[in-house]
């Protein structure tokens, strides 16, 4: 078996990576990171998740992120946002120019058919924000 280093937070995103993982043969080998986070919830289920899923090891590493100042993630003083996202006009992200697609063309533009699509279609959706995306013209394009 080909070895893999996976990283495992305890969501669900890095378990389904792990498994698949280990569906495809890799002896996976599952690290952790230990920042401080104000609960213990995700390392723990991190500690679950490794042997059931068959890893053939689990290590955590420690990591002091006040090096890059606190935030909401590991410091009590800091509130926890609960307003939702930000206007990503503040920010300066021009989404139009991202690629999420997993088939994307030449020119960067999306399938609009693939998992990414219908997942960052549907998030656009629910931000409420017109989805900047540049889509192939397809037969296949639903959106």
């Amino acid at each position: 078996m080909q070895p893999a280093v996976m990283l495992l937070s305890g969501g669900f995103d890095s378990a389904t990576v792990l498994a698949i993982a280990r569906q495809q043969g890799y002896a996976c080998h599952a690290l952790s990171l230990d920042y401080g986070q104000r609960h213990r919830s995700e390392p723990d289920a991190a500690a679950e998740i490794s042997p059931a899923l068959g890893a053939a090891s689990h290590s955590v590493v420690k990591l002091d992120l006040t090096l890059f100042g606190g935030s909401a993630l590991t410091d009590a003083s800091f509130a926890v946002p609960v307003s939702g996202p930000a206007d990503s006009a503040a920010l300066g992200v021009d989404f139009a120019r991202t690629v999420s697609c997993c088939q994307a063309d030449a020119h960067g533009r999306a399938c609009a058919v693939c998992d990414a699509c219908r997942i960052r279609r549907d998030g656009f959706l629910s931000a409420g924000i017109p989805d900047p995306t540049r889509y192939q013209h397809t037969s296949h394009d639903r959106f």
